[in-house]
């Protein structure tokens, strides 16, 4: 159902019209187990397609089950580089956490090379963990990027080619499965706060599409009117966004908190530094870079509290802690691609190619020992057992073995990024 009304056509008969632009980020093992758990397309290379029995697993099929099999494998390798880099999670159901932000450019994190800023805590996280520095996502605008974030497939899918802006009536159809109901399924509590922009209409909001609790924007903070919602409440129109990074992160806090006894999903979505840029009276004026590096460094505050948060309730050791943005940076606004040509809105690197941050676990070797995700090829994949350990799900889901039949065969293989021109523009497909 694509505007709230009466179905226009099946999601066969849609998909049917589309079947030339196939979903091929799916195909990467990466972006199967990412797709599981946070992440938006793989690396562009590195991997062999994995060879599928014809019909055994659907595309909004596959949503489910990966993370069926991922919530309930414990020990599994779950990132790229991840043998070397990470530590494994320990509970049977791991934690996850996306921190995602607004227009944030390879340039725009020192450990990324960024010149005149200072991200203290998200350096840290890189060197505990992972830092991977050939990241893509599927398109250099918000609400394509968001959705293939949320349901692993590509926006022009469910008609949504384009930035979606308050007048519009589409938004997130009803037969996509998103991350938060594959969880939800399995006995994850789900939390959205922040930007959502996949809909504006309360069919299209966090609460319908698998998500238990929802603080936060329908759209981008530069649009009109800007109403704060509190799950399907509007609690606030025009919030004073110089404040709103600070009340986004005092909100997270508190949803780990009440359900540090619970496995759970934290999808945390900064609206910064999307333009207007606001930042709080505490980081204003202390960035080389202006009141963008101000920006920046509030997230990175930010960011430092959810992990001081986690290790605080003994979760780090079971958490999956992932940091990337939506797209490139607004170049005019003082965002930096780095070494990358272009920004947001452009399919040149600078547009699409990101920097993104994995943490999992205890580092008790502690920084200098963790760098293998800085390596220019990655894998991933879950022991040969997790798919056997897979939580068990709904009606007639597998229980695992589509997991270990990804595992990389071919590992000097490129996997190629297409272009879609469409309505809009220029973006990856």
């Amino acid at each position: 159902m694509l505007n709230g009304g009466e179905p226009r056509e099946s999601q066969a008969g849609f998909e049917n019209r589309h079947a030339g632009q196939s979903d091929r980020f799916l195909s990467s093992p990466l972006t199967r187990i990412f797709v599981s758990v946070s992440l938006c397309i793989s690396q562009r290379h590195d991997f062999a397609e994995p060879q599928l029995s014809p019909g055994t697993v659907s595309r909004r099929r596959f949503i489910r089950q990966s993370a069926l099999a991922l919530a309930g494998a414990a020990g599994a390798s779950v990132l790229a580089g991840c043998d070397a880099a990470l530590q494994p999670l320990k509970g049977a159901k791991p934690n996850f956490v996306i921190l995602f932000t607004d227009d944030l450019g390879y340039g725009d994190i020192s450990s990324f090379g960024g010149p005149g800023i200072s991200t203290p805590r998200l350096d840290r996280m890189g060197a505990e963990g992972i830092r991977l520095t050939d990241f893509y996502v599927p398109s250099p605008f918000c609400s394509q990027s968001r959705f293939a974030l949320m349901t692993g497939r590509y926006g022009i899918r469910a008609g949504i080619d384009h930035v979606l802006f308050p007048p519009e009536t589409i938004g997130i159809p009803n037969w996509e499965i998103t991350l938060g109901q594959a969880l939800k399924s399995v006995g994850y509590q789900t939390g959205c706060i922040g930007k959502w922009h996949l809909g504006n209409k309360a069919q299209f909001l966090p609460p319908r599409h698998g998500f238990d609790y929802f603080f936060g924007l329908p759209h981008s903070n530069d649009m009109v009117p800007l109403p704060l919602y509190l799950n399907e409440t509007v609690i606030q129109q025009s919030p004073d966004q110089d404040t709103l990074t600070a009340r986004y992160t005092s909100e997270a806090l508190k949803f780990i908190s009440r359900n540090q006894t619970r496995p759970f999903l934290l999808y945390l979505a900064h609206m910064a530094p999307h333009v207007p840029l606001h930042t709080s009276a505490t980081f204003r004026g202390t960035s080389p870079r202006g009141l963008y590096g101000d920006v920046i460094a509030e997230i990175d505050w930010s960011t430092g509290q959810v992990l001081d948060t986690l290790r605080d309730l003994g979760l780090d050791e079971n958490t999956l802690v992932i940091f990337t943005s939506d797209n490139g940076p607004l170049l005019a606004a003082g965002g930096s691609a780095g070494p990358l040509r272009g920004g947001k809105a452009g399919v040149y690197e600078g547009g699409v190619r990101l920097p993104c941050i994995a943490l999992a676990g205890h580092d008790p070797g502690g920084a200098g020992e963790r760098r293998a995700g800085e390596q220019p090829g990655h894998s991933a994949h879950s022991r040969h057992d997790s798919g056997g350990r897979a939580a068990a799900g709904p009606g007639d889901r597998r229980q695992g073995d589509h997991v270990s039949a990804h595992r990389p065969r071919d590992l000097s293989a490129r996997h190629t990024l297409l272009l879609h021109y469409g309505p809009g523009g220029a973006r990856v497909a």
